[in-house]
């Protein structure tokens, strides 16, 4: 089985911590020995600090979350907005006016396919005697 053993440094440290803690909160809530505003005072960086957690959160926010709302912006801007939507819509000025141009050509009258069609034939004819 398993075999418990107590850490005999780890169980006085542990125990003079607590009574020093003890003691202390002895002295200054019961018997005032050092004033509690003063003594606020002279640990009030420490305080504030710890309260404040190490400025962590401001930390993150300031660094972290507003480099990340930089880099989302910027990305945004050039990759979306640029590069994509650019392609999009270089994409769709192509395509109309490809529709406008073929649509000239589309006329519905079968006497304009026709000429097409002898155009072609012709333009056929003249690369198989000349062209090869």
């Amino acid at each position: 089985g398993h075999k418990e053993e107590l850490h005999l440094n780890i169980a006085l440290i542990s125990t003079f911590v607590a009574l020093t803690g003890i003691a202390l909160a002895y002295m200054v809530f019961v018997r005032k020995s050092p004033d509690p505003e003063k003594l606020y005072q002279a640990l009030k960086p420490l305080h504030t600090t710890l309260k404040e957690q190490f400025f962590t959160e401001k930390l993150y926010h300031k660094v972290l979350a507003a480099g990340y709302m930089m880099y989302s912006k910027l990305l945004y801007q050039v990759g979306d907005k640029l590069f994509i939507d650019g392609v999009v819509n270089g994409l769709y000025h192509i395509v109309s006016n490809l529709g406008h141009t073929f649509k000239l050509v589309q006329s519905g009258k079968i006497n304009t396919y026709m000429l097409f069609m002898a155009v072609g034939l012709a333009l056929l004819l003249l690369l198989i005697i000349f062209g090869g």
